[in-house]
C-alpha cells in the first residue's frame, strides 16, 4: 500500500491524507484514513497545509502605497465608451496543476458595453504584470483623458509606477474600500 501512496503523491504533491485515502478507495484498496495518515507521516509524505486563508491569492498582502478615493460609487452604467474602466486580478489553476502552480489574469472591462478591452496573463501577480495590461490598453487608446479607472486596493494598483502612468495620461484612479467587494462587482 505504501507504493500506491508514493505513486499518488508523486503525481499530486499537494494531496493530503484524506485525498490520498479517497484515491486509494477509487483504486479498490479499502484502508482507513488514520492508517494512511500514519504511513504518510512516518515516510515524510505529508500534504502541504492549505486552507482558503493561507493558500489563496490576496492582493492586500504586500507593500501598501497611496489609496485613491472611490469615484465610481457603484455607478456601473455609462453611455460613453472609455469613460469608466474596471479591472481586477484573478487567480486560476487549470488542468492538473498543483497548489503551487497558478496563473493570474488581469482583464480590463469598459463599463459602456461590458467588453473586455485588454488583459494580461502571468504566473506571478506582480506590478510588471499589471503594468503590462495597462500599457497595452493605453497604447490601443491613447486619448483617455478624464477616464475613471477603478480597481480594488491591491498593492499592484498602489505602486508608484502604476499611479504615475495613470497621471501621465490624465486618467483618474478610483479604488474600492477595503473589504467591500460590491464596489468592484462589475469586474
Amino acid at each position: 500500500m505504501l507504493k500506491q501512496i508514493i505513486k499518488i503523491k508523486k503525481h499530486n504533491r499537494g494531496y493530503g491524507y484524506w485525498t490520498v485515502t479517497d484515491q486509494l478507495h477509487r483504486q479498490g484498496i479499502i484502508v482507513n484514513h488514520k492508517r494512511v495518515y500514519r504511513l504518510m507521516r512516518q515516510h515524510g509524505l505529508s500534504g502541504k497545509i492549505y486552507n482558503l486563508r493561507s493558500g489563496k491569492y490576496d492582493s492586500s498582502k504586500g507593500p501598501q502605497g497611496k489609496k485613491a478615493k472611490n469615484r465610481l460609487h457603484r455607478r456601473f452604467k455609462t453611455n460613453r465608451p472609455f469613460q469608466k474602466i474596471v479591472t481586477d486580478v484573478s487567480e486560476f489553476r487549470y488542468g492538473n496543476m498543483s497548489m503551487d502552480e497558478r496563473v493570474y489574469l488581469s482583464p480590463y472591462k469598459d463599463l459602456c458595453g461590458g467588453a473586455i478591452i485588454g488583459f494580461s496573463i502571468s504566473e506571478h501577480p506582480n506590478t510588471e504584470f499589471v503594468m503590462e495590461g495597462l500599457e497595452q490598453l493605453l497604447n490601443k487608446h491613447p486619448a483617455l483623458n478624464g477616464l475613471i479607472f477603478h480597481t480594488d486596493q491591491g498593492w499592484q494598483y498602489q505602486s508608484h509606477a502604476y499611479i504615475n502612468r495613470l497621471k501621465q495620461n490624465r486618467v483618474f484612479q478610483s479604488m474600492s474600500r477595503r473589504g467591500n467587494c460590491h464596489d468592484n462587482a462589475a469586474m
